[in-house]
């Protein structure tokens, strides 16, 4: 299931941004199910510790990513679409999951590569895969890295896993 995007996600109330019920829901569906579809979650935990980097990479997948009118002409020869492609923006669907997956695994966010494609397919949904990278890729310097100490929780006894 597609998660739903930025403008159904938030409501404001006076200055304050809040998530929406149905936001809610989907996190809490995704954090729950996690721990069931991927056994090896606590161990992938356990070894990102508190040095790694952790690469989020999310496939979005998409009823249809092109405007059906692009290649129909109209009696004058002029497309019936404006445009080739449809306006869908995977991008304002990403915090919700980077933060339901910061929630599920106890990593702040602020340690996430993203990575976001859009794929058409008849069966819509996301599919979300976690892997380490070492954070000198990205010029972490090495006394950074090596000076942590591995304090990570365990989360999946906390998230009420087994």
């Amino acid at each position: 299931q597609l998660p739903p995007s930025v403008n159904e996600m938030y409501f404001t109330k006076g200055k304050r941004r809040i998530l929406t019920s149905k936001a809610k829901a989907y996190k809490q569906r995704l954090i729950t199910g996690a721990w069931e579809a991927c056994p090896g979650l606590n161990e992938f935990v356990l070894a990102a510790g508190d040095t790694w980097f952790i690469l989020l990479e999310l496939d979005f997948y998409f009823e249809s990513l092109v405007n059906k009118g692009w290649l129909a002409k109209d009696r004058a020869g002029k497309r019936k679409a404006t445009q080739r492609y449809k306006r869908i923006d995977a991008s304002n669907r990403v915090k919700l999951l980077e933060d339901a997956v910061s929630e599920c695994i106890g990593i702040d966010d602020s340690r996430f590569q993203v990575n976001v494609r859009k794929h058409m397919s008849p069966e819509t949904g996301v599919s979300i895969q976690l892997s380490l990278i070492d954070p000198t890729t990205y010029g972490v310097p090495d006394e950074y890295v090596d000076s942590a100490v591995s304090g990570v929780r365990n989360v999946r006894r906390q998230a009420g896993g087994s």
